[in-house]
């Protein structure tokens, strides 16, 4: 039981940690990138993925297929910045 509490402690932690990370620094919303990466994504303006179905709390797909979690979060910021669209199978 004891070693169930640690671990549950443990994480609060971690996730507190993370999130005040995340807050306290903003996310640049400029992105250097060199004339070959331009290029490259310039040429591949649609980019294939398929994530773990249960892998939360990273990526799964929930029960309409849509495609959530952590990494789901990321590849959206990821467009933003880009202009990637990213076509996302199961």
């Amino acid at each position: 039981m004891q070693q169930i509490i640690t671990v549950k402690l443990v994480s609060a932690v971690f996730c507190l940690v993370l999130s005040l990370t995340v807050l306290a620094s903003a996310p640049s919303t400029v992105l250097e990138l060199s004339e070959s990466e331009l290029l490259w994504l310039q040429n591949n303006p649609t980019v294939s993925f398929t994530g773990d179905p249960n892998w939360l709390p990273f990526e799964a797909f929930d029960s309409s297929g849509q495609y959530i979690g952590i990494v789901s979060e990321h590849l959206k910021l990821i467009s933003e910045l880009t202009g990637i669209r990213w076509m996302i199978s199961q």
